[in-house]
């Protein structure tokens, strides 16, 4: 069965990007206040991972992918605009929340 609650998310950004860095920086400092998030978050560099950006056909950095239980791509959010802290921790929550039950 297919699900499609968060359980994992893929940050890809690019180097010189600003707004890569933006959305790093907001989610370290939602990391830091909560190191239990670690799990279910990776934060990848483009150029370390050229055959992921081709498979999800990555064109603009930041992306975020979010992904189900099975790894499944369910949303992506591109752009650093709406990664807030205040997105960061309303879904870190929610995947961490769901994962202990």
């Amino acid at each position: 069965m297919k699900t499609f609650s968060p359980h994992k998310l893929v940050l890809f950004k690019m180097k010189d990007c600003a707004p890569c860095l933006n959305a790093s920086m907001t989610l370290d400092k939602v990391i830091h206040k909560h190191p239990e998030f670690v799990p279910y978050i990776s934060q990848l560099w483009k150029e370390n991972h050229p055959s992921l950006v081709e498979s999800y056909e990555l064109e603009l950095f930041p992306t975020l992918i979010i992904l189900n239980s099975d790894l499944d791509e369910i949303n992506r959010i591109t752009g650093s605009k709406n990664l807030t802290e205040d997105f960061w921790w309303k879904t870190l929550t929610t995947i961490h929340h769901s994962e202990r039950q």
